[in-house]
């Protein structure tokens, strides 16, 4: 029975480069030469941390201006009724 060993696949330079200016916590795993996979699955993680962390500032945001704006009535204001 054979074992095959897993190749360890390594980063280019470009791209180790690209992803430590997105995601400086890179460095870390960069310099102790993890595999190209778990990189990719750590940036992965940061990149789905910092959508989520928009997607919460966004509907903050939208939820400040709603309180501002949704109790300025003007003099003609009339509430349609259905």
């Amino acid at each position: 029975m054979l074992i095959e060993k897993r190749k360890k696949s390594k980063l280019s330079f470009k791209k180790k480069f690209n992803l430590v200016i997105h995601h400086p916590s890179l460095l870390k795993n960069i310099i102790q030469g993890k595999s190209r996979d778990e990189i990719r699955t750590e940036a992965n993680k940061l990149g789905q941390q910092q959508i989520l962390q928009q997607y919460k500032k966004e509907s903050r945001k939208d939820i400040s201006s709603l309180k501002k704006t949704s109790y300025s009535t003007g003099i003609n204001y009339k509430p349609n009724l259905n």
